[in-house]
Order: C-alpha cells, then structure tokens, then sequence
C-alpha cells in the first residue's frame, strides 16, 4: 500500500474526525459560500436536498433557512451531535450515517451534495459513493472538489497538512473528474467556483445578492479562472 493510500485511510477514521470537530466544528460556520453555490444551481423543481458527509452542515443549514426540505449524515458521532446542538429546530433531519450505504429508499431526495467530501477516498471508493448517491436522488446532484489546477491553493494546503493531516485531501484536475464520472451515463458540467472571498461570484454573496445573479457570474466565467478557483462544482443531471 503506498504512502497516499496510508494518508487517505487517516482522513476515513471516525476517531480522527471526532477529535477534530471538537476544536473546528465553531470556525467552520461561517463560511456559506458553498452553500450559496449550491443554492444558485439547484433546478426550480427541487424541493428535498440531502447533504452527504456534512461535517460542519453548515451548507445544508442554510439551504433550510431558504426553505428546502432537508437532510443531511455524516459518519462522524461528534459532528452530528454538535450540529444537532446547534440547530436543534433541524436535529430530527440530521443523523450519523455511511455514505456508501446510506439504508435511504430509492430516490428519496430531488437533490443531494457533497463539499470536498470525496477527496478523502480512492478512485474505486469514489466510484461507489457516487454510485450510491445516485440510487438516492430523484432529479440533481452536486458533487464539489478541491481545485487541482489552483497551484497557490494547493501549496496551501500542502504547508498545512505538516501540522494537520486533515489537510491530506485529494486535489482534482478537469481530466481527473472526467475519467471518474464518464464511467456513468449522466450529463454533468464541472465549473470553477471559490475566489478566496475577493471577488466575482465571492463578491456578490457578500453583498447579499440573489442566486440568479450569482449563477449568471459562474455562468459567465466558464473557464477563464480555472487557475485561480478554490474549488471544481459538478453540476449532474439525472
């Protein structure tokens, strides 16, 4: 086993995890960016959303506050407890659970996604929770990853990761996300989105503006900061 596949095993135990959500868990609520990328995407028909590998669940909070049907699991105990504290009006949607068998029915949400969560695992373990998350969605699915083309964000994460080895997620490229999804029929669109809170689309979250015009500003975009994006957004129709 080589030495990515030992740290990627580190980044699947609970215990770790639980540990690390006990100091993090605070800080990591407030940064909604990506639940307003989400938002900005879901179709118009969408009514249930379902967050896979939550963590903080801070995204899946927020699409509750603009009045989704939610659920959402992680499989970290700590993480759940504490998001069941902190919202306790949205703790009855929120469980501990295994993303690669979710024991849902069939369909169960229009919509699900997750945030960076599937950095933490190998192409074949990829391949299952995808497989897994598309068996429980009706219509749509968002899938986000660390951006493998924005050198400056991962020269980032590769100083902090000597400190913290939770900072050992995977990276992906444009050619990497591809040889995963294309073994799968769906259509999909991939588009670069985080800009450190500085500008473009960042901008317009912090002035409050409506999940059109943020969509319209990634829209537009395509690829032309593919290089400076934090993270790639995989957009999935079913």
């Amino acid at each position: 086993m080589g030495n990515d596949d030992n740290k990627l095993i580190e980044l699947q135990n609970e215990d770790i995890w639980n540990e690390k959500w006990d100091s993090i868990f605070d800080q990591y609520q407030a940064d909604l960016r990506h639940g307003w990328y989400v938002a900005a995407f879901l179709n118009s028909d969408v009514e249930t959303v379902l967050e896979i590998g939550a963590g903080s669940f801070r995204d899946i909070a927020f699409l509750a506050r603009l009045g989704k049907k939610i659920g959402a699991f992680d499989f970290s105990l700590k993480a759940c407890n504490l998001a069941q504290q902190k919202h306790p009006n949205l703790a009855k949607f929120f469980w501990c659970g295994d993303a690669f068998s979710t024991k849902l029915e069939d369909a169960s949400f229009d919509a699900s996604f997750s945030n960076g969560f599937i950095g933490c695992f190998d192409d074949v373990q990829i391949y299952s929770l995808i497989k897994e998350q598309l068996r429980v969605t009706k219509k749509q699915m968002v899938i986000t990853l660390h951006n493998g083309h924005n050198q400056g964000f991962k020269n980032y994460f590769i100083e902090k990761k000597i400190a913290d080895n939770l900072y050992e997620i995977r990276f992906f490229t444009l050619d990497e996300i591809k040889v995963i999804l294309d073994k799968f029929s769906f259509c999909y669109k991939i588009f670069p989105v985080g800009k450190a809170y500085k500008y473009l689309e960042d901008t317009l979250i912090k002035n409050n503006a409506s999940l059109a015009e943020i969509k319209e500003c990634i829209l537009s975009q395509k690829m032309q900061y593919l290089e400076s994006s934090e993270r790639l957004m995989v957009v999935i129709d079913i």
